[in-house]
């Protein structure tokens, strides 16, 4: 009764033992949220980087020209490093996959592409 009297409850009281399930609970609390904070932070800087803040520039085409097969359709164009990659359809109407080199404009492979 005197914890009672002068304002004090028994959860005031310093020498209160902490269970340890209890304890146990708080560390994995305090490991989920070290968890958590490195998770946030990973996913920050990738898409700081995917925004381009970070890295190197792409590579630029430095020919002057890209020889292309005649009346060659480019329907999609991407590439990444020294080469460009290519795909379209040529006159006859099959499609090509094309690799050809950023500094000067030579072709690397032609690919048929088939489709079922």
């Amino acid at each position: 009764m005197s914890g009672l009297i002068d304002g004090r409850g028994p959860e005031d009281d310093e020498e209160f033992p902490e269970p340890p399930r209890l304890k146990a609970l708080r560390l994995m609390v305090m490991a989920l949220l070290g968890v958590m904070m490195v998770g946030i932070a990973v996913i920050a800087i990738t898409i700081a980087m995917k925004l381009g803040s970070f890295g190197a520039a792409p590579a630029a085409v430095e020919a002057e020209a890209i020889p292309l097969p005649a009346d060659f359709a480019v329907e999609v164009l991407g590439g990444e490093g020294p080469n460009l990659l290519l795909m379209g359809r040529d006159p006859s109407g099959a499609e090509l996959l094309l690799v050809i080199r950023k500094a000067d404009g030579a072709e690397l492979s032609r690919t048929p592409v088939e489709r079922e």
